[in-house]
């Protein structure tokens, strides 16, 4: 007979609703809890994103700094630093006073000894005058 009975069917469909509800209420409460969680996940990897670029940007900074001092020193290398296409001619140059300078002192040392000659022959006569003197 409850089951005709509209008075306990009413009360049914009250409990129902109220299970219903009690069911979307708890359904919603970890629908907020879960975006609390991933809102709570994408904050933190925001904040971590942006250590990261921080550190990113401070490491290109200290490398761009170290180019342009590494550039730097190859420009002054190149600007102080003779290169071998300049220095070919020079060499070039060099081996001709050394030829030139060797040649001299051969002719240097010629003249000592043709000089050394002249000197030995001039006390050979003046010894010979002087021995035919007396």
């Amino acid at each position: 007979m409850a089951e005709h009975d509209p008075v306990m069917r009413n009360s049914d469909v009250v409990s129902l609703r109220d299970h219903v509800c009690a069911l979307l209420s708890e359904q919603d409460r970890r629908y907020e809890q879960r975006f609390q969680a991933q809102d709570a996940a994408v904050k933190a990897a925001l904040a971590s994103a942006k250590v990261a670029d921080e550190k990113a940007e401070a490491n290109l900074t200290k490398w761009q700094r170290n180019a342009n001092e590494w550039r730097d020193a190859m420009n002054d290398k190149d600007r102080l630093m003779a290169t071998k296409t300049e220095l070919n001619p020079l060499k070039d140059n060099i081996d001709e006073l050394k030829a030139f300078r060797n040649i001299s002192a051969g002719k240097a040392s010629m003249m000592s000894v043709i000089v050394a000659y002249i000197i030995a022959l001039i006390s050979l006569i003046a010894s010979l005058t002087q021995f035919l003197r007396h």
